[in-house]
């Protein structure tokens, strides 16, 4: 289900962290006019703490990793919502929010920020969590959380190492990357208007003498199982 959301805003919010996560919620907090402060491990502890209060949301934009141990040293004390953005931690007494999308080096336009749906668990609604933020949501129970990130990383993620595989190899044959990139491109269009319609080549066709001769083409090449696995998975 999803859901649509927005509240009251508060002058309540504090933005830990200083990575890409980090600088895109800044952008798009202050985009909102949503009032907040920032701290980052750059920073004295001492700062820290001046710009913590009761009743404050303090949301982590930090790695994993690092969450559970600065809950623990910083913040066990706290009285107020805590919220990170980790698509596969939970952690008791926290409120997760993981923004379904990939976040690049660079700003995105402004009007794709609010277009970036929520997955949440641990609070009944995003505008609670974070006033001002307008975004949809959808809730998930923590038992899901684990099998949901690992979705998230394979769809975001193993595409983008195919066809950085694709790429350097062929580049390394002088084809120019314009029309690899239009290759990549034209997939990806493909299934977004089709799903998985969009599937072609030797596996769905069950093309067995293709698929050998590729298996063969491929046995001094570490990307061999990669290749194995999706024939496994798809015949």
């Amino acid at each position: 289900m999803i859901h649509h959301g927005q509240g009251p805003r508060q002058n309540s919010l504090l933005l830990i962290g200083a990575g890409r996560l980090a600088r895109h919620l800044h952008f798009y907090f202050s985009q909102l006019e949503i009032p907040f402060e920032t701290w980052n491990r750059k920073e004295s502890l001492s700062v820290l703490h001046g710009r913590m209060r009761e009743g404050q949301t303090i949301a982590l934009a930090i790695s994993d990793d690092a969450i559970p141990g600065f809950v623990a040293s910083h913040l066990r004390a706290h009285q107020g919502k805590i919220v990170h953005f980790s698509g596969a931690l939970n952690l008791p007494g926290l409120i997760s929010a993981h923004p379904l999308t990939s976040f690049g080096p660079t700003f995105y336009p402004k009007d794709f920020y609010p277009q970036i749906h929520f997955t949440l668990t641990g609070a009944e609604s995003l505008s609670e969590v974070i006033p001002g933020l307008p975004n949809s949501f959808t809730p998930l129970s923590a038992d899901k959380k684990a099998l949901y990130h690992s979705l998230c990383v394979m769809g975001g993620n193993f595409p983008v190492l195919l066809w950085d595989k694709m790429e350097t190899n062929l580049k390394e044959w002088g084809f120019p990357q314009e029309a690899i990139r239009l290759y990549i491109q034209r997939v990806a269009a493909n299934y977004i208007e089709n799903g998985a319609k969009a599937l072609t080549g030797p596996l769905v066709r069950k093309d067995f003498g293709t698929i050998e001769k590729n298996i063969l083409a491929l046995q001094q090449d570490p990307w061999l199982p990669v290749y194995e696995a999706f024939k496994e998975v798809l015949l």
